[in-house]
């Protein structure tokens, strides 16, 4: 019986000693796997940035944001906020739509009409709330997007900048600031203030939670033009500020310029193999942001 019982604690200790082994042999195969990820994964975002640094950009502030792999890519000045003009009509939108049916009509106060800029609408004109916000976006219409937060402002009976703040601190925009809801400069004390502050970082952040969560009303921002028709009859012809589109393979985009902000620009790209950046050009000039995109996307296309 002794005999028996020490064959089978043998055995037993043999099993063991084998299924040990397998165990340590997977389990080295598979750091061995993961550590190749990581070596490829490295190696792979260190030509990227390599190739964008050996482009010539004149934007005072770069952010390439890698969306699959939640990784910055490439940044120039990166952290640091500054004037983001009207790539803040974003946060704006990202921010009321959750809370406002698409279908529910809103129209044109004399306030809103008074916005800066003529973007071919009309005083007490009644839009749905999707087709206006398409179409505000898509030609950054001031008085249109100011319209849809009056709108909002008076179903919920909440502040909005507040609630874009808020909301900003939330989605890791830790370096913004919204002052009104377009991203117009203002005058205050008679000084020319900013409308909003960003980092390239944050834009790229909002950019990048607008497009997860509203793509139904955000697919519109990379047309090249889009005819609309208001409730009231109106017949709106949209042609995008974006003058890289359609040449470009862009998910989202959002242009900006204003004064103190000079040329933004922000965009989500999807490359062909099947990689998604967010990049945003800030601090540059009218012409100048279309300029540094270009090479920007010229570089990462083809990963």
């Amino acid at each position: 019986m002794e005999e028996i019982h020490n064959r089978s604690l043998i055995t037993v200790l043999v099993i063991t000693a084998i299924l040990a082994g397998c165990f340590l042999f997977f389990n080295f195969k598979e750091e061995s796997r993961l550590k190749n990820i990581e070596i490829a994964e490295k190696e792979f975002l260190g030509n990227i940035k390599k190739e964008i640094e050996s482009l010539d950009l004149k934007a005072k502030a770069i952010s390439v944001y890698d969306v699959n792999k939640n990784k910055v890519v490439y940044g120039k000045n990166d952290g640091s906020p500054i004037p983001i003009a009207s790539l803040s009509k974003t946060m704006t939108l990202i921010t009321i739509l959750p809370n406002i049916n698409p279908e529910d009509v809103t129209s044109l106060s004399s306030l809103a009409i008074s916005q800066n800029g003529d973007f071919g609408l009309y005083k007490m004109e009644k839009w749905k709330i999707k087709d206006l916000a398409e179409y505000a976006f898509m030609v950054s219409a001031n008085d249109g997007i100011y319209a849809l937060a009056e709108y909002w402002e008076e179903k919920e009976q909440k502040d909005l900048i507040e609630k874009m703040n808020e909301k900003a601190q939330r989605i890791g925009m830790k370096n913004a600031s919204f002052f009104n809801f377009t991203g117009l400069d203002f005058e205050k004390d008679g000084e020319l203030k900013a409308g909003a502050l960003a980092s390239a970082l944050d834009v790229n952040l909002m950019s990048v939670h607008a497009y997860k969560v509203s793509p139904d009303i955000f697919e519109s921002s990379v047309l090249a033009e889009k005819n609309f028709k208001s409730i009231s009859g109106f017949e709106h012809f949209a042609k995008n500020t974006n003058v890289l589109i359609p040449q470009k393979e862009f998910l989202f985009s959002k242009t900006g310029n204003t004064t103190l902000a000079g040329g933004n620009l922000a965009v989500i790209l999807k490359t062909k193999n099947e990689n998604i950046f967010a990049i945003s050009i800030l601090g540059s000039t009218t012409s100048g942001r279309f300029a540094d995109m270009e090479k920007i996307v010229d570089v990462l296309i083809d990963y």
